[in-house]
């Protein structure tokens, strides 16, 4: 599966990591801009990735995480990375 280096949508630009969805059942989104709500970008993002087969989805990048989750994070502030829950 190849990764989209460059995936818009109508809140921002993420990169969509996807290699690791055939063998770990895992997709991965980097941040790159938030143009509207960072909640609306990870949303469009994960269910690219979940579409694509991916069952987990974690998120990481340039961006304020503390608004759109709480206990699930590592990291500091701008190499964190959330799980994104199923919804």
């Amino acid at each position: 599966m190849t990764d989209i280096p460059v995936f818009t949508a109508a809140d921002g630009i993420a990169t969509l990591i996807l290699h690791e969805i055939p063998a770990r059942k895992e997709g991965y989104i980097l941040v790159r801009a938030v143009f509207g709500s960072l909640a609306g970008l990870l949303r469009e993002c994960a269910d690219f990735c979940r579409g694509a087969g991916a069952e987990r989805v974690y998120a990481g990048g340039e961006a304020d995480f503390s608004a759109t989750v709480s206990s699930n994070t590592t990291g500091s502030s701008l190499t964190r990375v959330i799980a994104i829950a199923h919804t």
